[in-house]
């Protein structure tokens, strides 16, 4: 089968790995990660090990990307969905009772503002800003976007990120709640549980918003 030497040529620069690094990783000989990189032709078992050394879609490594995505006008499905995402989101909080503790304006800001602040370290204000951006595809098509696939990596950090912040975050918290004499009784559980909410939000930047733009990229892409 065919994948993209481009591909994955640029996921390996991504990461820093040498072609060595990469086979070690996947499990392959460097032979045949030298023969991908030349020809695109591997075994669907070098092509699985590769897509999980990297942790993409066996998708993305596909040798044909679409030029152009997208016909413009409303996303029906994807206003669907975030209304349903939302709404079973609302439910839960509800059932949970005292909705009000998931919400905590402090910590939102924090989990927002760090997984900016380490997109933009390791990529650019710029391409981060333009990749956020994205998120109204959920609601209006793309019409006649090319190379989206260029916002793949910046999401994919994203994706990370926000778990990294969320857990950074939540630790300090934790930290701080459990050094401070302050804390006591009914508070101290309360802080706890304050702690905890940047991990929440990390997860929902992560799997409700920056994960599913990922995958309507994909599923744009692929022929």
């Amino acid at each position: 089968m065919s994948i993209s030497p481009e591909r994955i040529k640029q996921l390996r620069n991504e990461q820093g790995w040498s072609q060595e690094q990469l086979s070690e990783v996947a499990g392959i000989s460097h032979r045949t990660i030298q023969r991908i990189e030349k020809d695109g032709t591997c075994s669907p078992e070098s092509h699985m090990a590769i897509a999980s050394a990297f942790h993409v879609s066996p998708d993305e490594l596909l040798t044909e990307f679409k030029e152009e995505v997208g016909k413009g006008g409303l996303n029906i499905s994807g206003i669907v969905g975030m209304l349903v995402s939302v709404g079973l989101i609302i439910w839960s909080i509800i059932l949970a009772g005292r909705g009000a503790l998931f919400f905590d304006a402090p910590s939102l800001l924090l989990s927002v503002g760090m997984v900016f602040a380490l997109s933009v370290m390791s990529s650019s204000v710029k391409q981060t800003v333009d990749t956020i951006c994205l998120l109204k595809w959920f609601f209006i098509e793309p019409k006649m976007e090319r190379n989206a696939q260029q916002y793949l990596p910046t999401l994919r950090k994203l994706i990370l990120y926000s778990y990294t912040s969320g857990a950074v975050l939540t630790l300090v918290g934790l930290l701080a709640t459990f050094s401070d004499p302050y804390y006591q009784g009914e508070k101290f559980f309360l802080a706890i549980a304050v702690s905890f909410l940047t991990l929440f939000y990390g997860a929902i930047l992560a799997e409700l918003l920056f994960r599913p733009l990922k995958n309507k990229i994909m599923s744009m892409l692929v022929i």
